[in-house]
């Protein structure tokens, strides 16, 4: 006993165990309690070279067993799960997941969006061919049939960029009568990718790319609309300004959509729905067309005129 005693105190085996084999001792249950071993995440990985065994086990006599097993001295054996033993699973942490990552997200629309709408001919374009009357406009080598057809020729405004003016910092759009030379063509490619862009609208093309595309007359389905007839065109205008709110949540109030045309005729329809028109090309007036009563434009327009003025305003 002195001996077993002493070999507990030198290797400071857990005071429960202790406690517990001396209350069974005491209680008479067991009539004398030897420690064969005692094993556990502590005192077991001290001893393993003594032969011990993984798993604490308590006999009457000095039988030492695994746990699980019938050895036993004076048929007597109490088997003992060691408390330390149970309680090394709180200190096991489950795997932390990774954070998932963040999801992208077009810029959320500003408080005080804005709609910036194009007419294309005469508006985008000048005469074809003409840049010494015009010679802030700039031809380029591809097919447009508008007014008999020629060169596509950009007027100041597109070939200078809409960027240049506050409209650069507006959702961008198109009302136009013709069809430039058809959806496909590689006029029509040139206006969405080179003319209709701006700070704000490459990014909602960025993160909305399917809305790049042609729509016709007042089945809105995207920013860009051809074949609106004259007079009517401020229809097509609304549609589109609901448009970016219902499918894109961008909500754009009527007094914040701003119309640009060339032709003098498209310009008061828009105040039956409370939207902008801004009538351009206000120094150059073709004098050919419609008998030269200067009912379109010749130039188109120029980033001067492009002003965010409240109104339906013709040209002086």
């Amino acid at each position: 006993q002195s001996r077993i005693s002493t070999y507990l105190d030198r290797w400071l085996w857990p005071r429960p165990l202790v406690a517990m084999c001396g209350m069974l001792r005491n209680s008479g249950i067991v009539a004398r309690v030897s420690f064969a071993c005692i094993l556990g995440s502590t005192v077991g990985a001290q001893h393993e070279d003594h032969g011990r065994a993984k798993n604490a086990v308590c006999v009457a006599g000095q039988a030492c067993a695994r746990e699980g097993t019938s050895v036993s001295k004076d048929n007597v054996l109490l088997q003992f799960n060691p408390p330390w033993r149970t309680q090394k699973k709180s200190f096991t942490r489950d795997p932390v997941p990774a954070p998932a990552p963040d999801p992208v997200h077009a810029p959320a629309p500003a408080p005080d969006a804005c709609l910036c709408v194009f007419d294309i001919d005469r508006t985008l374009t000048g005469k074809q061919g003409d840049t010494t009357t015009c010679p802030r406009n700039r031809e380029l080598q591809m097919h447009d049939e508008a007014y008999g057809g020629g060169h596509a020729t950009l007027s100041a405004l597109a070939a200078e960029g809409i960027s240049t003016t506050f409209c650069n910092h507006c959702y961008l759009g198109i009302t136009s009568a013709g069809a430039g030379s058809g959806e496909g063509s590689e006029w029509n490619n040139y206006i969405l990718d080179h003319i209709m862009t701006g700070e704000v609208q490459d990014a909602f093309v960025k993160a909305h790319p399917e809305s790049k595309k042609w729509s016709y007359g007042t089945d809105v389905k995207s920013p860009y609309v051809m074949q609106q007839g004259n007079k009517i065109k401020q229809e097509s205008a609304d549609l589109l300004r609901l448009w970016y709110g219902s499918e894109y949540g961008i909500n754009i109030k009527p007094s914040s959509v701003y119309f640009f045309d060339d032709r003098t005729e498209n310009i008061e329809p828009f105040s039956s729905k409370g939207l902008n028109s801004h009538e351009i090309s206000c120094d150059s007036r073709d004098k050919v067309l419609y008998h030269g009563s200067g009912m379109v434009g010749y130039c188109g327009a120029t980033p001067e005129e492009i002003q965010r003025v409240s109104g339906n305003i013709l040209c002086g």
